[in-house]
């Protein structure tokens, strides 16, 4: 009867890819807590609506926060209106295509909304939105 020799090892795991995925999903959910701060700064009551329709799939908006005061917030920055179109006309000069988003509080009076669209018209921006949110008693 022959006599094994040869010691066979224990199966050990590699633990390194998996401390890399680890590492890039902290990594992400970094940079995602990070932009939520950023697009939550302002402190704005949004209106509600009974029903919700997608109109199209637009690509990446530049929001534009308008503050129950009439205030004009844009890139995290209190602007006035005349500012506001000579910034969207820099970015629409640099990026064609651009689309904006328009938050105004729920109390705000409509004409800033109203003043506010007209700038972007100015400014040459061909493609806005207006961000409301779902109620909850929904009638519809």
């Amino acid at each position: 009867m022959p006599i094994k020799t040869i010691h066979e090892e224990m199966p050990s795991l590699n633990m390194t890819p998996m401390i890399d995925i680890v590492f890039l999903l902290i990594i992400f959910f970094m940079a995602g807590t990070k932009f939520a701060e950023i697009e939550h700064g302002m402190d704005l009551d949004l209106p509600q609506v009974s029903s919700v329709a997608t109109l199209n799939g637009a690509p990446e908006r530049k929001p534009i926060h308008i503050l129950s005061d009439g205030k004009i917030g844009f890139d995290n920055q209190i602007i006035g209106l005349e500012e506001l179109t000579q910034r969207l006309k820099a970015s629409v000069a640099s990026h064609q295509g651009l689309s904006v988003l328009v938050r105004g509080d729920e109390s705000v009076d409509y004409g800033y909304v109203v003043r506010v669209m007209a700038a972007c018209q100015t400014a040459g921006i061909n493609e806005l939105s207006i961000q409301t949110q779902l109620s909850a008693k929904s009638g519809g």
